[in-house]
This record gives structure tokens, sequence and C-alpha cells, in this order.
């Protein structure tokens, strides 16, 4: 992210001096600073400067950035649980991140390099936050201890199913309760869907999955995942189905310099677009924030780092605490933004992280421990997959308005380093999707 200094208008003339006076004082007109174009200086943009004073204030632009919630949100029965299990996930979402990226690894050399330190990396936290809670309600003994200190859960399992059904209920907007009607709020029906032929049960799930979401999560399973010898999958899948407000300039996708160092870069398509956007520039952190407002109560905070490779020490610092008080210092201010026009699609199995965080018994057949006296019963995979998509698509047709293309913008929030992003539901204040980006060109589609 880069500051620009608005052109500064010409010195008022000076004022008639006094009777039997002498006036020494001579203006002169400050010359206007030229605009810079989108492609000016790209390479010596690789350092922040200070933002100018904002051009509107903060509070009259989240009055209206901030859209209108299509869906009714009900009201929470179990307000103390659901506040409890928000605590627990921002917890969980912070400790699974770090060990996710590679760097939380203890184990060995190889674990990192499984995970991959500093690839592109998507994750949603909720998800994977309400599929091992799905997992953790229907435990005892040793495994529920080790997945309610996993999970950062310090009330009961009833507790538990009573925060997370109030939360899927603020995140879909039903009236209802949503476990009263599986097909209104998962668009499906709850299907039988037995291992013993790993071929038609993948292809069971695949189906189902692209059909329900007109082919956004194909091959949600893939090929050789699943085994006859396996009794519990965990399988979970989220993609991000909005599109941002205002909208990418399709006429301006442009291929750019991406620096993923001092002296090394890549050319990738890069998106445009220009609007009122909340921007911030952590002194201490040396980043820079912005806010990307999606329909729905979804919002994407972009977090670029001053320098080219200074990624890994700003992914160090950041807390959910953070990122909260630094979007509260957040400012309106005319921004021309550029980022990669990309989509980011991962499948991993989180079984390999597990013991990582905690969780030794739920893998082992001879140590797990679910309700009702299932024995052998244990987790073989925990299948996640997340789906990030960055382009110019624009599901009302709007064109680009001519008078706000042409103006001239205060900042220029240039994505052209690796960077850290997130996006978070306004209303539950969860993290519904998050990662980094380190290769463009890894995630990239044209």
């Amino acid at each position: 992210m880069v500051g620009t200094i608005p052109s500064s208008p010409p010195c008022p003339p000076a004022s008639p001096p006094a009777k039997g006076t002498t006036s020494r004082r001579h203006t002169k007109a400050i010359p206007p600073i030229p605009p810079l174009s989108a492609e000016h200086k790209i390479k010596d943009m690789m350092r922040l400067r200070n933002l100018p004073n904002p051009m509107a204030s903060s509070k009259a632009y989240r009055n209206t950035a901030i859209l209108e919630y299509p869906r009714q949100i009900r009201h929470q029965e179990h307000p103390a649980d659901y506040k409890a299990l928000i605590k627990a996930e921002a917890a969980f979402r912070h400790q699974l991140f770090r060990v996710s990226d590679g760097r939380g690894l203890k184990n060995t050399k190889a674990a990192r390099a499984t995970w991959g330190c500093m690839e592109n990396l998507v994750m949603s936290p909720v998800t994977l936050l309400l599929n091992l809670g799905s997992v953790y309600v229907n435990c005892e003994g040793e495994t529920e201890h080790e997945l309610a200190k996993a999970l950062h859960w310090t009330h009961n399992k009833e507790a538990f199913r009573r925060g997370a059904e109030d939360l899927m209920a603020a995140l879909v907007g039903e009236e209802h309760d949503p476990y009263e009607d599986m097909a209104n709020l998962f668009q499906t029906v709850p299907t039988p869907c037995p291992l013993a032929c790993p071929f038609h049960s993948r292809r069971h799930i695949n189906s189902l999955v692209d059909t329900i979401t007109k082919g956004r999560l194909p091959n949600l399973v893939p090929e050789g995942w699943l085994r006859e010898e396996m009794d519990l999958v965990g399988i979970s899948g989220l993609y991000l189905r909005g599109f941002s407000q205002p909208g990418f300039w399709k006429y301006a996708t442009a291929f750019r310099e991406f620096w993923t160092g001092p002296d090394k870069s890549m050319r990738v398509p890069m998106l445009h677009t220009q609007a009122d956007f909340l921007t911030y520039r952590h002194p201490d952190l040396r980043a820079g924030f912005l806010v990307l407002h999606y329909p729905e109560g979804m919002f994407l905070v972009v977090i670029v780092p001053e320098e080219a490779d200074g990624l890994p020490h700003l992914e160090a610092a950041l807390t959910p605490q953070l990122v909260s008080r630094s979007l509260n210092l957040t400012k309106a201010r005319r921004t021309l933004l550029a980022i990669p026009k990309m989509i980011l699609d991962q499948t991993r199995d989180y079984t390999e992280i597990l013991e990582h965080v905690g969780v030794r018994t739920l893998c082992d057949p001879s140590s797990c421990e679910f309700s009702g006296g299932k024995k052998w019963t244990h987790l073989h995979r925990l299948i996640h997959r997340s789906v990030m998509p960055l382009d110019e698509q624009n599901p009302l047709g709007e064109t680009e308005d001519v008078n706000e293309v042409m103006k001239q913008p205060v900042v220029r929030f240039l994505v052209d380093r690796p960077f850290h992003w997130q996006i978070i539901h306004l209303h539950s204040t969860v993290m519904l999707l998050q990662g980094r980006v380190t290769d463009p060109t890894a995630a990239t589609y044209y």
C-alpha cells in the first residue's frame, strides 16, 4: 500500500499591507503534483508511506458501506453458550493457523515440509471447529478431554451443541432451529454412505456435493483418500460464493510485477478497482490493512507487509485481538486497489496435525473412546477443502461509473508482495476463511 499526497491548491493571495508599511511577503503558486499512473514506479513501491488524513469519517463510511443483511438473524437462544463458542473459535483459529502453516509443527522437518511453511494457504477455521465439534460431542473419556482442550472449550458437551446451533443460525440466517429441517439448511438430507466400497463412496459424495454447490466444489474427496478399512471419515468444505462490492473493473486487469523478494519478482494478472475503502497502516507491524466488503455480512481483510520478505514476521505477530484493534483504527480513504487475480483452492488432510494440537487418541483404534461403547472406531481422515476466488465477476451486471473511475485516488493500495488475508463474518465475528498468498501463479486462472 502506498499513500500519495493529493495535489496541493495554490496558496491564497496575501492581504494588502497596512498603510505606512511595506510587505516583503511574496506568494508563489505551488505547482500540483502530477498524478501517478497505476504502473508508475512499481519497482520503487516496496515500502509503505504514511497515509494522508482521511477524506471522510470512518463512522460515516461504516454506516453506508455495510449492506443490510438480507436474511433475518435469529436471536441467540443460548447467549452464554454462543459467546463462549465465539471466544473458543478465536483461540482455535489462531492455534490452527500456526500449526497449519508449518511454523507451529514441533515434531520433524518432514512434517514442516509436508505442510509447507510459506506456501499458499487457504482454510476455514469455523468449518473445522464445527466438524471436530461434531466428533467431540460423541466422545468420552480421554478423547473427549483432548478434543475439548484442542477446541479451547471449557464447558460441557451440551453447551457446545447449543452454542453451535446458535452459531449456525447466525451464519445461515435461518429463523428456526437449523437442526429441525436439514433439507432447508443444507439443501440435502442425511443419506448413508458406507465406506466398504471406496470407489462408490467417493463417487457418491463428490456427485452429491457437486450438485448442491453447482460445480463450485468438484472432486471434494480426491482419489485414493478413502479405503475399505476406514469406518469414520470427517469431510468438510467451504467456498466463497459472494462477490466483492464494489466489483473489480473488467477492462483494467493487466499483468504487473508481484515481488517475492527484494530483488525477485514475477508477472501476474492484477485486478483493479477504486472506492472509499477502510485502510490503516500499523506502525509496529509495518503493514497495511484494507477492508473489502462482501454481501450477506462478510468482509475481506487484506494485510500487506511493508517489505517483500516481511510476511513471516507479520504472521508471527498477528493475533485476533491485534487484527480487531487495527480494524477499529481504519479510516475511509479514496483508494485505488490492485490485487492478484486468482482462485485459491486447497484440499488437505488435517489428521496429520491433530497430534500437534493435543489430540492423540482420536486416530488411535486402541485408545479412541466414543459414546455408546463403540470399540475400535477411530477417525481415519479429516478432509477439508476451501475455495477462495478473486476475479472480475459481477452478478448484477453492473458497469463502471466513468465519473467514479476518473476520480483521483488519495491512496494506492498495491498488493504486489506476499500477503495475509482473512474473511470475517460481521455479525458473529467468526473466521470464515483465512490464508496467505505467496505465489499467485500457483493459484491464478485466466
